[in-house]
């Protein structure tokens, strides 16, 4: 069986696998749990009824669900941490099996957590894994694909056991909630398409495996074949009937290499780019061989790249030989810069357009408080950076608040989960923002040379400190903000103040609040000293002589002046009451007949105006009753009405069949107009 067929076979195995996962998912991801749990509810109570404590339920990466030892959580991805789906559940619970199995001592699973990155790499990116294994087979670096599969493979040996003991654990625990026998058997579907997804990862491993250990052999096997033919003494010259001229042979050569087009990643060593030249020299090497190259000045010019020894590129084209000479060129087709390469010049555009625009200007970065009450952090609550900072802040600073936003600091979503980390943390209302994360390669801290996180960064109106990698990293995230430090530690540093320094302050300020008061007690004293030697404070009395003599004297005038004036009145009074007894009688009589006098006068007029208006309302009453309805009814006539109550004056208003109330002097007819007829005169 052929190299490719063994391809073949393991890429349908994998896309079986993945096929029926998927089915599986698409069947019962929809479907409620009956339960009502969502996944972090039901794994928290299935821990809880396992006796497992101190394991910590978090919401992860979206498909990042997985239990980590080192850690001692678990991490469901958002569908699965707030649904309450049967697929949601069903993962809660399996995660939760791996968390009972390393409680309780089961020694795989002791295994895997000590060697859980591999694992998860090796369990949950096999397809990924077995692709790296078939490139380097490819590259022809056999030995280390074979090594890779053998990892692998011991790799998933110590996984099996582990997850069917967790999915059968998962199990036991659905069963045990009550849940119908529909979603059981939903939930154990779902969990048994996952497991078989081991099943084919281990096969897969395995097929590789094997045929590279059959490669590896056949290849020695040749090796020494070819040393043996080697040994062989060669044919007389006379024997030969196929010899080749030089042309011939560098003809055939050229031919056989220039029909291979292949990709190369090498180191720039050598650069040749003159302005006379038709095409750009240069040479790449590696470890341990260099190759020369050359390529058009059109493809050169439209690659966009300009080429500098120590750089890493990645090209295509095709080996090439100088006939004249009898000198092999790789004749490059297409270069881009590789890996970390490419990655440096992405981010010095970056930082070139930011720098552009302000945003790396210093003049604009704000000043951090001197002490922060609130500081808000931004980083995976599973790293050690986390840990790192909340110590130096305990020891430093413990009275500040933390406030945490667990966050992916690796991977392609890690830059937009640390913006809406920074939104959750400025919502909380913080003094300060530390955006942190441990060392890493370049790749590994390229979600903080992203721009929308820079810009972020620049757009907050509250202080940013990043401490990103190691002294040497530094990234764009670090140019933005509004202070840089070089670790994790330092920026909790740089926000809390050291007790040494909270120390001498504290002292510097007690010294000058001593030095206050006792300037101020001394001002005060010397002011009471002054006060204490007036003559007021020294003879009591001296505030009261002058009114006490003013008093006396008063009180002398007053006790002289008080029996004269009383004998004065007594005798005014005396006067007065003997003009009152002369006057009083004289005057009393004349008041009386002048009253007397206005009594007849009003008597009299009173009388002649009663008696013309008597005249007047005679006058009048017989006018009233001549012209009274009833008079008028008492001599024979009527008045009629119609059925609105108006009271009708002509014909025209009463017409025939029209209801109508007459009324004579002693009571009222109910009327029906039979004829109505007009009047002569009318």
């Amino acid at each position: 069986m052929s190299y490719w067929m063994i391809i073949i076979v393991t890429l349908v195995i994998g896309m079986a696998a993945s096929g029926y996962v998927n089915s599986q998912l698409k069947k019962y991801q929809k479907v409620p749990s009956q339960s009502g749990l969502t996944g972090r509810q039901a794994a928290e109570k299935m821990l809880r009824d396992n006796g497992v404590t101190g394991v910590v339920v978090s919401r992860g990466a979206e498909g990042q669900d997985h239990f980590d030892p080192r850690t001692n959580s678990i991490a469901l991805s958002p569908s699965v941490y707030d649904h309450s789906s049967v697929t949601a559940c069903a993962t809660a619970c399996h995660e939760v099996g791996h968390a009972c199995q390393f409680a309780q001592g089961y020694m795989p699973m002791k295994v895997r957590g000590a060697i859980v990155p591999v694992v998860n790499l090796a369990s949950n990116a096999w397809v990924f894994v077995l692709l790296i294994g078939i490139f380097l087979n490819l590259a022809g670096f056999i030995d280390l694909a074979i090594i890779m599969y053998a990892a692998v493979v011991l790799f998933q040996i110590v996984t099996l056991p582990v997850e069917f003991n967790a999915s059968h654990r998962a199990m036991d625990y659905m069963k045990a909630t009550g849940l119908p026998q529909s979603e059981v058997a939903g939930s154990f579907s779902v969990l048994r398409a996952c497991a078989l997804t081991y099943v084919a990862a281990a096969l897969a491993s395995l097929l590789q495996l094997v045929y590279l250990l059959g490669m590896r052999d056949n290849e020695n096997m040749a090796e020494h074949l070819q040393e043996d033919f080697q040994e062989r003494p060669s044919r007389d010259r006379e024997g030969r009937s196929d010899a080749l001229s030089v042309s011939d042979a560098m003809a055939l050569a050229k031919q056989s290499l220039e029909s291979v087009v292949v990709r190369i990643v090498g180191e720039v060593s050598e650069v040749s780019v003159k302005p006379g030249y038709k095409a750009a020299y240069f040479s790449v090497k590696d470890s341990s061989s260099s190759l020369p190259c050359m390529m058009w000045n059109n493809r050169y010019r439209a690659s966009g790249i300009d080429l500098a020894v120590g750089q890493l590129i990645d090209m295509t084209g095709r080996f090439t030989l100088y006939a004249a000479k009898g000198r092999m060129n790789f004749d490059v087709f297409s270069i881009a810069l590789a890996g970390e390469g490419d990655l440096r010049l992405k981010v010095a555009n970056i930082a070139k357009k930011l720098a552009g625009e302000g945003l790396t200007d210093p003049g604009r970065k704000i000043a951090l408080p001197a002490f922060p009450e609130r500081i808000g952090l931004v980083t995976s609550p599973r790293s050690a950076a986390v840990h790192d900072v909340l110590r130096t802040l305990r020891r430093r600073f413990p009275v500040a608040t933390v406030l945490l936003a667990g966050v992916p600091v690796e991977g392609a979503q890690a830059a937009e989960g640390i913006v809406e980390g920074m939104r959750a943390v400025y919502r909380a209302r913080p003094d300060v923002i530390l955006v942190v994360r441990g060392g890493g390669s370049f790749e590994d801290l390229m979600p903080f040379n992203d721009e929308a996180l820079a810009r972020a960064i620049a757009a907050c109106p509250i202080p940013v400190v990043t401490g990103i990698g190691h002294e040497v990293d530094t990234t764009i995230a670090d140019m933005v903000s509004d202070c840089r430090a070089s670790t994790p530690t330092a920026a909790a540093e740089a926000v809390s103040p050291s007790r040494e320094s909270l120390d001498a302050l504290f002292a510097s300020r007690r010294a000058e609040l001593q030095g206050d008061v006792q300037l101020a007690l001394e001002r005060l004293g010397a002011r009471v000293e002054r006060v204490a030697t007036r003559p007021l404070f020294s003879d009591p009395m001296l505030l009261f002589a002058a009114d006490a003599q003013s008093l006396d004297l008063a009180s002398d005038r007053l006790a002289r002046a008080l029996p004269m004036q009383v004998e004065r009145m007594r005798v005014d009074l005396g006067s007065a009451e003997e003009r009152l007894a002369r006057v009083m009688p004289v005057q009393i009589e004349r008041c009386r007949l002048e009253v007397e006098g206005t009594l007849n006068r009003f008597v009299r007029i009173g009388h002649a105006m009663g008696d013309r208006f008597s005249y007047q309302m005679r006058q009048a009453a017989s006018r009233l009753v001549d012209l009274s309805p009833v008079n008028t009814l008492a001599r024979g006539y009527s008045i009629t009405r119609n059925e609105e109550g108006s009271i009708v004056r002509h014909v025209g208003e009463a017409p025939a069949g029209t209801r109508i109330e007459v009324t004579v002097s002693d009571g009222t007819l109910d009327c029906e107009v039979m004829i109505a007829k007009q009047g002569r005169d009318s």
